[in-house]
């Protein structure tokens, strides 16, 4: 069997599981969360058979030219998906990973029937109390590395059951913790059900990638995540102890 054939094989048991050859399968109330949740879960098997190409902004255009070899049309919601994904992991098209490439296939997802207005809504324009309650305790709780390049912050099993919030109610709150001035490295620690999620992200200075595959987990240069058995003053150690490690010398 070829790299190809198996990858295909793989890709093809993924994407049946998401119900997508299913007729009346619902259109997803979280595009976003669907599009993450692909992107993570198709990065292991892309990365291994080495299928994917470090210079595109994300993994939606290998998705997108995968779609058909399963013999999947890319219906409206796949394609509000794919520019879900392909839009978060560019900063809304205004970080450095965006290319001319990257928005002709933004162009080809649209053409495609992706529902940007109603995706940007869900995922931008508003905010339900118990995210904004949340997110404002994460904010609160930022700490900063003494050099001022590692910021990061915490959010608790506790703060999610007072403040009444989701596990999808962090969207949004690691790039306010990178878009603290100087930070090079921002990180948030999230607990959930004795598992803790860390977000990675970073201006480029630090392959972040590199670093949460030291704990079996996975992304691209500036933006990735691991889980952590715990607990959660454990994880907080142990990443920022590899965070300081993989730091460049200051200048």
């Amino acid at each position: 069997m070829s790299d190809l054939d198996a990858l295909t094989e793989a890709m093809h048991a993924f994407v049946e599981s998401k119900g997508w050859y299913e007729p009346d399968s619902p259109h997803p109330q979280t595009p976003r969360a669907l599009a993450i949740s692909l992107a993570l879960e198709a990065a292991e098997v892309l990365e291994h058979f080495q299928w994917t190409d470090p210079a595109w902004a994300d993994l939606s255009p290998e998705l997108r030219d995968l779609l058909p070899h399963l013999g999947i049309t890319i219906t409206p919601e796949i394609a509000t998906c794919l520019q879900t994904a392909l839009m978060v992991d560019t900063g809304r098209f205004s970080y450095t990973n965006t290319t001319p490439t990257t928005l002709r296939i933004a162009a080809d997802l649209l053409a495609a029937g992706a529902d940007v207005a109603t995706m940007v809504e869900w995922t931008w324009g508003r905010m339900s109390l118990p995210a904004t309650r949340l997110h404002g305790r994460a904010m609160a709780g930022v700490q900063v590395s003494a050099d001022g390049r590692v910021a990061w912050g915490v959010l608790a099993a506790h703060d999610y059951d007072e403040c009444g919030a989701s596990a999808e109610d962090t969207e949004g709150v690691i790039d306010r913790v990178r878009a603290i001035r100087d930070v090079q490295v921002a990180l948030l620690f999230s607990e959930r059900q004795g598992i803790v999620r860390v977000s990675l992200r970073s201006q480029g200075q630090v392959d972040v990638a590199k670093l949460a595959r030291q704990f079996g987990g996975g992304g691209h240069v500036k933006a990735a995540g691991l889980s952590h058995d715990g607990p959660l003053d454990t994880a907080i150690h142990e990443v920022l102890r590899a965070v300081e490690r993989a730091l460049p010398p200051a200048s």
